[in-house]
């Protein structure tokens, strides 16, 4: 679904040449992790790629729909705007993750199946994870992971950055603004 808003990242620093800069990072979106549990008690680590790509498919349906019936609840999203009715994608993308690392660096993840789950914005993350444990999607009860971390910190965690470091940014890849 095309996406109305998406999550900006601000990074402030200077160029080499000491000019001042805010580089406005598009593309990064929060994230989780959550457990694999398949309804019928098969072990997912015993799943093919067709019986992967069926488990996610049925997965971000029942995710997206429980989330769009959650909002609606509670009133933030749903109805109609603009003479239309509103198209809100809560989860931008599923993907099954192997060998994964806690943020922390330690678990033997090797016994369990995980997927990365995407949300659109980072407000949707501990939603998504409270459904996800109240049982709410596939009527099965999912452990997420890394809930708690602050969409910022994965943002550093996943490309490898600390506070203070340099950022280094291809030229090619860059849209300078106006002076």
């Amino acid at each position: 679904k095309p996406l109305p808003r998406v999550p900006v990242l601000r990074v402030f620093g200077h160029s080499s040449a000491g000019q001042s800069a805010c580089i406005h990072i598009h593309g990064m979106m929060p994230f989780f992790y959550s457990e694999v549990k398949l309804p019928d008690g098969q072990d997912p680590r015993d799943l093919d790629e067709h019986g992967r790509a069926s488990f996610i498919q049925a997965f971000a349906s029942g995710l997206e729909h429980a989330m769009g019936l959650q909002q609606n609840a509670v009133g933030f999203f749903g109805g109609w705007r603009n003479g239309g009715p509103m198209s809100n994608a809560f989860v931008h993308d599923i993907r099954w993750v192997s060998d994964w690392e806690t943020v922390y660096g330690f678990g033997n993840q090797e016994a369990t199946a995980f997927v990365q789950i995407w949300a659109t914005l980072p407000k949707h993350v501990p939603v998504l994870a409270q459904l996800l444990l109240q049982g709410a999607v596939l009527s099965t009860v999912f452990q997420p992971y890394e809930v708690h971390l602050p969409y910022l910190l994965h943002f550093l965690d996943t490309f490898k950055l600390g506070g203070m470091r340099t950022l280094n940014i291809k030229t090619s890849s860059a849209l300078v603004r106006g002076d």
